[in-house]
């Protein structure tokens, strides 16, 4: 066990880790592409003859958060073991050459993995949706995505990427944190936490206002009176610099922030 940090012995760690673990890689890379073109194959077959491109992308997405929280939840299930953990913890590596080799598994090798296997699987589906439509094009429909459209499909990936980093984070976190049964704690954890966030939303409604439209960082009410809409109507910001710094952070530093935890973890780890 060493202290230092070293790109040589990283890039040899990261060798090791694919020397030994590369038939479960290549196999669970099978396995997703067999799992994608099954669940592509039942939204084809519940589809009908209207075929909406960003539903195909939403299918996508559910898919990739769901088999990034498993492989993310199982990545430090060595440590749930004693033998394996006393071995994973003394080799002779620092515990951020270990974190970032896993990292580059998890956030690199997995994410290129999962998106060859979309898009190929994706693009076989529509060379098929194509054909129905020349085919039978008083029958069959073909949605494609309006990238271009502010408030479309384009505008919300960014998003959902960067909600899936961090929910990803989250379940290496709970890897670390958990010796057995990590996904199903830190799935529990999670859900706990957007619920109470929905509740709190929820309350804040309630007791706070009689009738208002909530989005993010902006809140409008509008007060009721016998079923008619009063002339009051009042907007709540949240300040420009606040707004951006939380947006910020949201979208590239929640991810960064749970691995860092991650290593904090690691580092006081003990079998």
């Amino acid at each position: 066990m060493t202290a230092n940090f070293s790109l040589n012995r990283l890039g040899k760690l990261i060798v090791k880790q694919w020397v030994e673990h590369r038939r479960l890689y290549l196999v669970s890379t099978l396995a997703l592409l067999g799992l994608l073109g099954i669940i592509f194959m039942i939204w084809l077959s519940t589809t009908g003859d209207y075929f909406d491109e960003n539903s195909l992308y939403v299918t996508g997405l559910f898919g990739l958060f769901i088999t990034g929280s498993i492989f993310a939840g199982t990545t430090f299930n060595m440590l749930g073991a004693k033998d394996k953990g006393i071995y994973w913890i003394s080799f002779p590596a620092s515990h951020a050459e270990k974190l970032f080799t896993q990292l580059f598994f998890n956030v690199i090798v997995f994410t290129i993995v999962y998106a060859c296997c979309f898009f190929l699987l994706k693009t076989l589906m529509e060379a098929y949706i194509n054909f129905l439509v020349e085919s039978d094009p008083s029958t069959y429909t073909f949605k494609r995505v309006n990238w271009k459209k502010v408030d479309g499909s384009g505008d919300m990936m960014p998003i959902f990427v960067s909600a899936f980093f961090a929910v990803q984070a989250a379940f290496l976190l709970g890897s670390v944190a958990f010796k057995r049964y990590a996904i199903i704690f830190t799935l529990i954890i999670v859900a706990v936490i957007f619920f109470s966030y929905i509740f709190y939303l929820s309350k804040i409604s309630n007791y706070y206002f009689k009738g208002f439209n909530f989005e993010l960082f902006k809140l409008e009410s509008y007060h009721y009176a016998n079923s008619e809409l009063k002339e009051t109507y009042k907007e709540y910001f949240v300040s420009p610099v606040l707004r951006e710094t939380l947006v910020f952070f949201m979208k590239y530093l929640i991810a960064p922030f749970l691995w860092l935890i991650t290593w904090f973890k690691l580092k006081e780890k003990q079998i």
